[in-house]
């Protein structure tokens, strides 16, 4: 997480060990892994550093990015498949909307569970 957001590794070719990772495509399942990632680092020691890493990695999502855009359509309800170099990916296709929706019910389920905590 890099400028106060998350910033995938982009999956363009192949990082090679003392190389530089690509900066895009940036993907929505990428930024979903994420969210599940600290999710469950939560889950495991209850400590809120990771709830805010959780929540930073959703807001890729919702435009805390590269771009500066939402990848979520609010009007639509669906997901673009992510952030290339020149914006948008403007497909909006199964997985990444399948990525955000998990991602979001995650989050809701991250701050239940907070709730339960501090009980």
């Amino acid at each position: 997480m890099k400028n106060g957001y998350l910033k995938p590794v982009g999956s363009k070719g192949w990082y090679s060990k003392g190389g530089k990772c690509a900066d895009f495509p940036q993907q929505s399942i990428d930024a979903m892994g994420m969210v599940l990632l600290f999710f469950k680092a939560y889950e495991v020691t209850k400590e809120k550093k990771y709830l805010d890493k959780m929540f930073l990695s959703f807001m890729w999502f919702m435009g805390k990015n590269d771009m500066s855009m939402p990848v979520y359509d609010y009007e639509t309800g669906g997901c673009y498949d992510g952030l290339e170099e020149y914006g948008l990916n403007r497909n909006q296709g199964a997985e990444s909307t399948l990525s955000y929706l998990i991602s979001h019910l995650t989050v809701m389920n991250a701050f239940e569970l907070e709730y339960e905590y501090e009980k």
